[in-house]
């Protein structure tokens, strides 16, 4: 799932909150993530992770995840029509006569 960045650059092993969790016994949650598939293409994703145990001892993890392409795309149209109406509002303001 992780072996790179979006900008292609290695996703160094310490790096991973999957991993960590692991290490640290805890679950995490993070919607920060770029995931790869098997074609080499990537996607934002969402994912929980928790560690299993057995005897007390963590012998996995569990980890659920979730495309979310159409959700950032949604975000990133509604931060844009938020700019550019405030751009507006802005340039509405500064041609008032003074």
């Amino acid at each position: 799932m992780h072996h790179s960045y979006a900008d292609g650059t290695p996703y160094p092993q310490k790096d991973c909150n999957i991993g960590t969790s692991l290490v640290r016994g805890e679950g995490i949650h993070s919607d920060k993530e770029i995931f790869w598939r098997a074609d080499g293409t990537s996607f934002p994703a969402e994912y929980w992770a928790y560690p299993t145990r057995r005897n007390g001892q963590i012998i996995g993890s569990v980890v659920t995840f979730l495309d979310i392409t159409e959700r950032k795309q949604a975000q990133a149209a509604l931060l844009e029509a938020k700019e550019a109406a405030e751009a507006g509002s802005r340039a509405r303001v500064n041609s008032w006569p003074t």
